[in-house]
């Protein structure tokens, strides 16, 4: 009986969905026609999303062909070319590196791997409409309604706008229908497997998906509780048992959960202060209503919904019915409203709301209890919603930013609603219901239209070709150095971030959501001109860092600027057009360098930025508290004066700046000769002002046109303070700019003091400086210095570092093997980023690695020869897929056990 009773549950819901699966595969070809179904050129899905499936396909088969070919089962952990290098599975962990839909790319090649996005993204969602149907169809909705909200949930903002190109954002709306589905179960059947096994599948699919769920799921479990359903006595029997459960979850993905966490804890980004304001700007305010109908964001909110949905929600509320899911609505409200719960949800990071996509749930659900209730409106309630409506409307009307085709056209369809299904009690049922897929579907395809981006796309079937052949940094492949390099780019040279992952070539830059923690640290120390945490380009040419970094090759477009100590040129080759250049450094770059000196981490960060780099070259930066009085400073500041201020007061530590482009002079008051010149600010602050202020102040309402009095008064309150601002510097022609993201941007990471390289001079020709302020405001610092750093020590610094000692490095699968001979005793220091994966043994000894220099890792040797032997397991690894296994082993015998009982149970 059970079996048949499955069988005819599994025909209802594939029957209802196969309409739902037809419409999105219209929709699909729609947004194909239109051209917006090909990458972003420098969007996330090309840079980011798509680069990674495409590494994660490759790391599949190349676990493959170990077990098939080499005759044992080793994964890739480390991957040297993942920006200054960096652990595979905590990075990917963020892009679905576990994710069970991505192991269809083990067995896609490369080339086809653009069509295999796009056909995960049709899979997925017709996973996730067949998922909201056996939900809806569980909790005894009709076919019909289930329909229409298995419509909209695929159809929903957050699936069309950014989980259509940024595909991993697809794994909230997949398995959360399941998981609140299990949790049905776990409530009138005692079954658990359900809600385990979905739960297991988010956690593989995105941790951070999986975060934003767990408190969904309090809060779903809370309102059964608060709405009746059942009795406070059973709180704590369910609080105990959901607690269990998800702890089981956790231990049955402890192998990808455990080395994450671990990652997080030490990540720079995790432990930063964000600036979390008690309301958001008041533009936030006026635009959210808008926003419920089109695939634009305030705040990653996305919701984008067709006019029915809205419809629903609000007669959820006229009618009174559904206590519990009229509560989840409030709850909703309130966390939309307030910017604490976006950087609650967020991880405590800054204020972001992805967590919408289970407010698409919600919505749509509510949808699916609503449509029969369309079908039979009284008329006064009839009266109240479109009363409702047209304040809408007219609310709409009111704010500027709401007063598009896309919120007028939803605007219509409402109100074709209202007439259609709401007010014609004669109309035959079937075509009722004809008018609401229509509506609903119209709606959709409004919001889709709306959503047509503009901006510069690759061509479908190209993408490969553009991460490969049109990549510049191909060119670098023809180098034949046996050592290991790095390379950096000049800004014309990078044509997109993480151009230099697939193509296998170590790098400067990189723009991936998880980084390595010392990577973030060492760019505090040394204020560098990264001012995204997650992102960086190299270090603005400053050529201690280039040798301390290792950088031994430069890509350049041809006949621009080379760098400082460049000065080898290789060879030159033309990639899509446009002519490329390749320079040498002349100081060496190896894996492993000699310091004879260590000087403690405590006095080093106490030094000025300029003097830290100086250090980098001369001794190791050691957790030991040691001074070394051989470290010399070549650095000097070159005094000077300000003047010719045009648009620009002068106070102490402060520039006002009163009108956009204002500028300011530096007289140096020493000449410039032989060394970069660096601009240095520090503890930037800024401060702007309400352009519209003297418009509301100065001018009565009675003194302009009430609408233009009305629009400049909108203005005024819109206005929000500048999260991000930029200072250029003018030389000799040549400009730079700063870059500073305030506290109350969300893609800073506490960065508030930069140094500027403006170049090398072996004589500068003007002897001043003028800095530009593009935007009006008060930009307030504590220290403001031109600086001259020598750069005639560097061959010094070279011979000390290489000649001491001799080296040959092979660099192998999770590890490097090296033959090193000292010529005295001293302190080694590998050009790789520190993490506690690594272990190191010498001569078959295990020895300790320490943080050395903020960036890399280091330990104390003896003179003579030795064999060195580095090894990375991801932290945590081993321990997680321990875990896994017994976790998963008493399982499977709980599970033999009940089995067996039920079975002697039924033959008794």
């Amino acid at each position: 009986m059970g079996i048949k009773k499955n069988i005819r549950y599994c025909k209802n819901y594939w029957l209802v969905y196969s309409f739902v699966f037809a419409l999105f595969i219209g929709l699909c070809l729609h947004w194909v026609w239109l051209g917006q179904s090909s990458f972003n050129s420098q969007g996330d899905d090309f840079r980011q999303h798509y680069n990674a499936l495409l590494y994660i396909g490759r790391w599949y088969r190349q676990i493959v062909k170990n077990v098939l070919v080499n005759g044992k089962l080793e994964i890739p952990l480390y991957e040297w070319n993942l920006g200054y290098g960096s652990d595979i599975i905590t990075t990917f962990s963020y892009y679905g590196i576990a994710d069970p839909f991505y192991v269809l790319s083990a067995i896609v090649p490369a080339i086809y791997t653009e069509y295999l996005f796009w056909i995960l993204i049709v899979l997925r969602s017709y996973c996730m409409g067949i998922f909201f149907s056996m939900y809806c169809l569980y909790k005894g909705n009709s076919k019909f309604s289930t329909l229409v909200g298995s419509i909209l949930y695929v159809c929903c903002g957050f699936n069309l706008g950014p989980a259509f190109h940024q595909i991993i954002f697809q794994s909230g709306l997949i398995w959360v229908p399941l998981i609140f589905l299990g949790i049905e179960k776990i409530f009138k059947e005692n079954k658990i497997g359900l809600y385990v096994i979905s739960t297991v599948m988010l956690i593989c699919s995105s941790i951070y998906f999986y975060y934003m769920t767990v408190f969904a799921v309090i809060i779903y479990c809370m309102t059964y509780v608060l709405s009746d359903h059942y009795s406070l006595k059973r709180v704590g029997k369910y609080v105990l048992m959901f607690l269990i459960i998800s702890i089981i979850s956790l231990l049955l993905t402890a192998f990808i959960t455990l080395p994450v966490v671990l990652s997080l804890v030490s990540n720079d980004r995790a432990v930063f202060a964000y600036s979390i304001p008690i309301l958001y700007d008041m533009n936030y305010y006026l635009r959210l209503p808008a926003l419920m109908f089109s695939l634009g964001d305030i705040n990653s909110l996305y919701l984008g919904f067709s006019p029915i949905a809205v419809m629903a929600l609000a007669l959820l509320f006229i009618k009174q019915k559904d206590k519990s899911l009229r509560m989840l609505s409030a709850i909703s409200i309130i966390f939309i409203l307030i910017p604490w719960f976006g950087h609650f949800f967020n991880g405590k990071s800054f204020v972001c709301n992805r967590w919408s996509f289970l407010l698409a749930f919600l919505i749509a659900y509510i949808t699916v209890r609503m449509v029969p209730e369309c079908l039979n409106v009284t008329e006064k309630e009839y009266k109240k919603l479109i009363y409702l409506w047209t304040v809408y409307f007219v609310y709409c009307l009111l704010i500027k930013e709401n007063r598009n085709i896309v919120v007028m056209t939803a605007m219509a369809l409402g109100y074709l609603f209202i007439v259609t299904v709401l007010f014609g009690p004669r109309i035959n049922m079937f075509i009722k219901k004809l008018f609401i897929v229509l509506w609903i579907y119209l709606g959709i395809f409004n919001i889709i239209e709306g959503g047509i981006s503009s901006t510069s796309r690759i061509k479908l079937g190209t993408a490969f070709e553009e991460m490969t052949v049109k990549n510049p940094v191909r060119l670098l492949k023809c180098i034949n150095d046996r050592e290991y390099w790095r390379t950096d780019q000049s800004s014309d040279a990078l044509k997109r971030y993480n151009q230099s992952l697939y193509l296998g070539v170590p790098s400067t830059e990189y723009y991936w959501s998880m980084s390595t923690p010392s990577v973030l640290q060492f760019f505090r120390d040394v204020e560098s001109s990264n001012n995204i945490g997650a992102m960086a380009s190299g270090v603005d040419n400053r050529q201690y860092l280039e040798n301390f970094l290792g950088v031994k090759y430069y890509l350049t477009r041809t006949g621009g600027g080379v760098p400082y100590g460049f000065q080898e040129f290789i060879c030159e080759g033309q990639v899509d057009g446009i002519d490329y250049s390749i320079y040498k450094n002349i100081y060496r770059g190896n894996l492993i360098r000699f310091f004879s000196s260590k000087i403690a981490r405590d006095e080093y960060i106490l030094l000025p930025v300029e003097k830290r780099q100086e250090i980098l070259l001369q001794a190791a930066v050691s957790s030991e508290s040691k001074h070394d009085d051989n470290i010399q400073y070549k650095s000097e500041s070159i005094p000077f004066s300000l003047q010719n201020a045009n648009g620009v007061k002068l106070e102490n530590d402060k520039f006002i700046v009163e009108n956009d482009g204002a500028t300011v002079e530096l007289l140096l008051n020493n000449k410039v000769t032989s060394g970069e010149l660096y601009i240095i600010l520090e503890n930037i602050q800024f401060s702007g002002v309400n352009p519209y202020k003297g418009l509301i102040e100065d001018v009565s309402w009675k003194d302009k046109k009430r609408i233009d009095y009305w629009n400049d008064f909108l203005q005024y309150i819109q206005w929000k303070q500048r999260d991000a601002i930029q200072i250029n510097i003018m030389v000799n022609g040549a400009t730079k700019s700063i870059s500073h993201l305030t506290p109350q941007n969300k893609y800073g990471y506490g960065r508030d003091s930069y140094i500027c390289n403006m170049g090398y001079f072996s004589d500068m020709a003007s002897n001043t400086i003028k800095l530009t302020f593009p935007i009006i405001g008060e930009y307030s610092y504590s220290d403001l210095r031109v600086v001259l750093q020598p750069l005639d020590n560097l061959t010094m610094y070279d011979e000390n570092m290489y000649d001491m000692i001799w080296q040959r490095n092979d660099i192998v699968m999770n590890g490097m093997h090296s033959t090193v001979k000292l010529e005295k005793d001293g302190y080694i220091q590998f050009a790789i980023p520190y993490s506690k994966g690594w272990s190191v043994y010498v001569d078959g000894e295990k020895r300790f690695l320490e943080q050395s220099s903020t960036l890399f890792m280091g330990m104390d040797m003896e003179k003579g020869e030795h064999i060195i032997e580095l090894s990375y397991v991801s932290p945590g690894l081993k321990e997680g897929i321990i875990i896994t296994f017994y976790t998963a082993l008493i399982g499977c015998i709980w599970w033999i056990i009940n089995s067996l009982k039920a079975g002697v149970r039924e033959d008794g």
